[in-house]
């Protein structure tokens, strides 16, 4: 179940990871855990990473993964 408190864990854990990552661990849709992100983003908690050094492919690949990150 996705829950600000059930994100931060999983960030936490992880360090950090795509949106398509932590849609699929909640089972939830990537606009509802965006939102989330959001909410931990508002509050400093968490933050996007820059696209161009999120990329984990070898590079000129035009990815438009979206990344984010733990910051406490």
């Amino acid at each position: 179940m996705l829950t600000l408190s059930a994100l931060k864990s999983c960030l936490i854990d992880r360090r950090c990871a795509s949106l398509a990552e932590l849609a699929l661990h909640f089972d939830s849709s990537r606009d509802a855990v965006r939102q989330a992100l959001q909410q931990l983003e508002a509050k400093g908690s968490a933050r996007r990473k820059d696209k161009s050094a999120s990329c984990r492919c070898a590079g000129g690949c035009g990815c438009d993964e979206e990344v984010w990150e733990w910051c406490n």
